[in-house]
This record gives C-alpha cells, structure tokens and sequence, in this order.
C-alpha cells in the first residue's frame, strides 16, 4: 500500500496565513457588525500571480483573499468595510536573509524524492536558484514603509480603497495584463517565455 504524501507545509502555512485571518476576523466580527468598523487583510500580490515552488504559500494567500472578497458581500449591509492588502516583496529579513531560498534548498536536497528530482532535473532546480535571486534582488523589493503608508490608509482613511496592490509599477502592468486581460488557457504561455527571460 502506498503511503499518501506528506502535506504538512501546506497544513501550516493555511494555518497561519489562512485560518489564522479567519478565526480572528470571526472572533471580533460581532463588535465590528456593531460599531460599522472595517476589516483590513494582509494578502499578497502571489494571490493574482503563478508562485513556482511556492505553491501552498500562494494557495494560502489565495484562499485569504477570496475569504476577503466573501466577507466585504456578507458584511457590507452593516456598514462594515472589508479590506484587502496585496503587497510585492519587501525589504525584510525573511526576504534579504534567504528564508525562502534556504528553505527551497533544504526541502530539494532534504525532502525531496530522488524520482522527483530525476523527473524535473538539476537545470531545473539551478534555473529556480536564478529567478529567485533576480526576483529578491534588493533593487526589485518594496521597502517597508511603502507598505505600512499603504495599511495606515486602509485603516485611517474616511474612504479606503477596496483593494491596496502595492507594487513596483512594472510589475504592476505586467500582472494586470498577464492575469486580468490575457485568456486563460495563453497564460502558461506567456509566463513560461517571461520566465525564459528573467532566468538568463
């Protein structure tokens, strides 16, 4: 009998990034239905974007930011405004220190099956290690305060914003295009030749 994967990386991050959002909404959503207050979720730009080798951080901001756009319906006839944040990268130890890329190495060379790591190969792990350094590169991240300006607005301003994409304003187009223009099945396409790109 065949043992079933190991799902425990995505069991923590829906934990943390998902359920985490929702028993704390859930827990205060009563004195929020009361004093029309609002509700402001830290999501991510990866919830609109194709994460290679990210997936269950991605599927976690996915599912927070539908749970986002479900909750702004449900709670709009009280009042309630529901908020959602979806920031690029920023300049923040877990980014310029490599938790990321230290992660991916150990899960390939740790955690991997040899089949799997014969079946996509080295070129394939060597072309990941390329597009993450260029991705993280210090010149292509939000610094911080771009972001904190970005929630101090959605929770201080008389009239927030629904949604807050804070990201360099090429990404920007690029994401919009790709992802809300393009049909679905030229996506793959079109990501796997801005791949090609970015990783030479």
């Amino acid at each position: 009998m065949v043992n079933p994967p190991d799902v425990k990386d995505f069991t923590r991050m829906l934990d943390v990034n998902t359920l985490g959002h929702v028993r704390v909404t859930r827990m205060f959503l009563p004195l929020i239905r009361m004093s029309k207050g609002r509700v402001v979720i830290m999501s991510s730009i990866t919830c609109r974007l194709v994460a290679k080798n990210f997936s269950s951080y991605t599927m976690s901001k996915a599912a927070i930011t539908k749970f986002t756009d479900v909750l702004r319906s449900e709670v709009a006839m009280f009042g309630v405004k529901v908020i959602g944040i979806e920031p690029w990268g920023a300049k923040t130890p877990m980014i310029l220190k490599g938790v990321g890329k230290e992660g991916f190495i150990k899960a390939w060379n740790s955690d991997t099956p040899q089949e799997v790591k014969d079946a996509y190969g080295q070129r394939y792990y060597e072309q990941f290690q390329r597009m993450y350094a260029k991705s993280t590169d210090s010149s292509s991240l939000l610094e911080p305060q771009q972001v904190v300006d970005e929630v101090v607005d959605a929770v201080m301003s008389p009239e927030p914003d629904v949604v807050y994409r804070v990201v360099p304003v090429h990404i920007d187009w690029i994401i919009w295009f790709v992802f809300e223009f393009l049909p679905q099945d030229l996506r793959p396409h079109v990501i796997s030749i801005l791949e090609r790109l970015q990783g030479h």
